[in-house]
């Protein structure tokens, strides 16, 4: 199942299950309904994962690309440190 989120304000948010409209209507199952979630200007996200290991793991960022959001993993160096 594909993955959906959008910005507001600058910030990433993911689509949630429950979403409440601006008009004030309750939509359940909202992460399953692309064409809701898009009338409310999310939009599929994509990337890759990639396998740290036993590492901690870093914070993804997020990068509007018109018809998507690309989420992007920042490579761990030698030793688990972050780029």
């Amino acid at each position: 199942m594909e993955r959906y989120g959008r910005f507001v304000d600058g910030v990433f948010e993911w689509a949630p299950v429950t979403f409440r409209s601006p008009e004030g209507k309750t939509i359940c199952n909202f992460n399953r309904r692309p064409a809701k979630m898009a009338l409310y200007g999310f939009k599929p996200v994509r990337g890759t994962m990639p396998d740290y290991g036993d590492e901690e793991w870093p914070e993804p960022s997020y990068i509007d690309r018109g018809d998507y959001i690309e989420e992007v993993w920042p490579e761990l160096e030698e030793g688990g440190e972050e780029e």
